[in-house]
């Protein structure tokens, strides 16, 4: 991701994208692996729910589904609209939904599965795996990808119909 000069200390230049940083594993208190236990319960249960109401209540039967607030002010896609239809449909063993309904939600995946992950083995081992930190760059970077895709999930449209960005 990033090269240094062979007897130089410090930052290295950036060859693509920014740097991320991952910090070094640790173990942790028992107050830290209680909190880890107790956020990972909440966060299954929570999982274990939605599963649950996505399983068993079907999108298009139900109107108690929230709808989209930039969606009913501005009649545009913001860089979520389809995350829930995508998600509902792969309960329903449709695992390329969400490729049909938010590309950029399947890029997501694999960072909020390594964050609970995480958790998990806080609260099972406790020990802190590395973590990733995007830093400044990398946040400036991920509101300028979220711009681009959503100027392109309602621009692309109007010149192509029918086009994959834009959810059906």
């Amino acid at each position: 991701l990033f090269s240094r000069s062979p007897g130089r200390s410090g930052r290295g230049r950036f060859l693509s994208g920014p740097k991320v940083q991952i910090a070094k594993g640790a173990r942790i208190s028992g107050g830290e692996r209680r909190q880890a236990a107790r956020t990972l319960a909440i966060v299954s249960l929570a999982l274990a729910a939605l599963y649950c109401i996505a399983l068993y209540y079907p999108l298009g039967q139900y109107s108690f589904y929230p709808r989209c607030p930039w969606k009913l002010v501005t009649q545009t896609h913001c860089p979520g609209c389809g995350v829930l239809r995508g998600a509902t449909l792969m309960v329903h063993g449709d695992l390329l939904a969400l490729t049909r309904f938010n590309l950029l939600a399947l890029a997501a995946l694999p960072y909020l599965a390594f964050h609970f992950l995480s958790v998990l083995c806080a609260a099972a081992l406790g020990y802190r795996p590395p973590s990733l930190s995007l830093g400044r760059r990398g946040i400036h970077v991920l509101l300028v990808v979220l711009v681009l895709y959503t100027l392109a999930r309602n621009l692309i449209p109007a010149l192509a119909p029918g086009h994959y960005l834009v959810p059906s």
